[in-house]
């Protein structure tokens, strides 16, 4: 699914994709906007919630950023930045 829609405030960000949408905690700066990736949560979503597909959301979203200026980086809560588990 390459149909993504990122919009919201300097305190959250909402992620369009596909059928679902998720929101993510954080705070804008100057370049871009740091999302914790654990505070996830599903505004709307169809079945059962794995880790698999919150990593593929956010995978999704990084490659997005990539043709993008605007810029949204994931961090875990200790304020490392996000890798996808293994």
């Amino acid at each position: 699914m390459n149909n993504i829609r990122i919009t919201g405030t300097k305190w959250y960000v909402k992620v369009e994709y596909g059928d679902c949408i998720a929101r993510f905690d954080g705070e804008m700066c100057v370049d871009g906007f740091y999302a914790i990736a654990s505070s996830i949560s599903w505004i709307k979503h169809i079945g059962s919630i794995t880790q698999d597909e919150v990593a593929t959301l956010i995978e999704a979203v990084m490659h997005f950023n990539k043709k993008n200026a605007f810029k949204v980086y994931f961090v875990n809560d200790d304020g490392s930045m996000w890798s996808q588990p293994t």
